[in-house]
């Protein structure tokens, strides 16, 4: 009975059918269009013009593994070679003073010591949010500042710096598999990322030759763009000042601390509507833009 229906039924068939069970022992998922297209692809072209009852089922197994772990090889060829490619500092390698947290107006000098090579992720709601990139990709965190600035955020909000893992990497100390994260301390991206935070203390004595040589050219570099910038200031004519009328202009500073002092309120609100998870992030997302494009129209918050 077995040896007619082997008859009955084509090479292309039999092996096919083959490769199909192969494929759900091995748990491929195939579904039986793809395990035909599998087989006309990778395997059949070994058995063609062979009769069924020359075709073995250990050759079928044997063809088909061979391929299959060709094919695995070489994926595994590749993402190594991808990973080769890409080059990335090391967050571990920044010294943790300079990982402490800062007021707002003092972030940019401190995220401009870091490697170009470094991944970041700088996440600042309503403002700028750039996902995982190298540092040296970032726009100009000058006129980040201002931004804060314009938007008068409190002098008491405070950026904080986390070291956390790449989604979809392992854990394996490469420095491709990590990312800095640059927030507002008490957003939303840091009460998420809070259990994920890496925790990781270098001292600036500690780092590589290299590294301590690169980041003291830094440093030199920094204090000649300063000094050239206060050298052009003093030579400039200062602005007349303009006298104020009191009255009128205590008036509006009352007035605008009033503002402030609401927005800061309103925000404060939000932030524990999300700690207590009263609203989603996306919620708290949405809300926050919200408020802070309100508040930059002039609008009440």
């Amino acid at each position: 009975m077995a040896k007619n229906k082997k008859k009955s039924i084509t090479p292309f068939n039999f092996v096919a059918k083959r490769v199909h069970k192969l494929s759900k022992k091995q748990g491929l998922g195939f579904s039986w269009q793809e395990s035909q297209k599998f087989t006309s692809a990778n395997v059949f072209k070994q058995f063609k013009g062979n009769p069924v009852y020359k075709i073995k089922v250990t050759d079928i197994d044997k063809a088909t593994n061979a391929f299959l772990t060709s094919q695995k090889q070489g994926l595994e060829a590749e993402a190594e070679a991808q990973k080769q490619k890409e080059v990335c500092s090391s967050p571990f390698l920044i010294p943790s003073k300079d990982l402490e947290p800062v007021n707002w107006w003092g972030m940019p000098e401190i995220i401009s010591s870091f490697d170009p090579m470094l991944n970041i992720a700088i996440e600042f709601d309503g403002i700028l949010n750039t996902g995982i990139i190298k540092k040296m990709n970032i726009p100009d965190m000058i006129n980040v500042r201002e931004s804060f600035r314009k938007m008068k955020f409190s002098s008491e909000i405070a950026i904080v710096f986390k070291i956390l893992k790449v989604p979809n990497k392992k854990d394996d100390k490469d420095p491709c598999s990590y990312y800095l994260l640059v927030t507002v301390e008490g957003s939303a991206e840091d009460e998420s990322t809070s259990d994920a935070e890496i925790q990781n203390f270098m001292l600036e004595a500690e780092l590589p030759a290299d590294i301590q040589a690169q980041r003291q050219a830094q440093k030199n570099e920094a204090e000649k763009a300063k000094n050239k910038t206060k050298k052009s200031v003093k030579g400039k004519l200062r602005p007349q000042q303009v006298e104020v009328k009191p009255s009128t202009q205590g008036e509006k500073i009352e007035l605008e601390s009033e503002k402030y002092k609401q927005l800061n309120i309103t925000l404060d609100g939000l932030r524990e509507d999300f700690k207590l998870k009263l609203i989603t992030k996306k919620q708290y997302q949405d809300r926050q833009k919200l408020i802070l494009a309100k508040f930059e129209k002039g609008g009440k918050v």
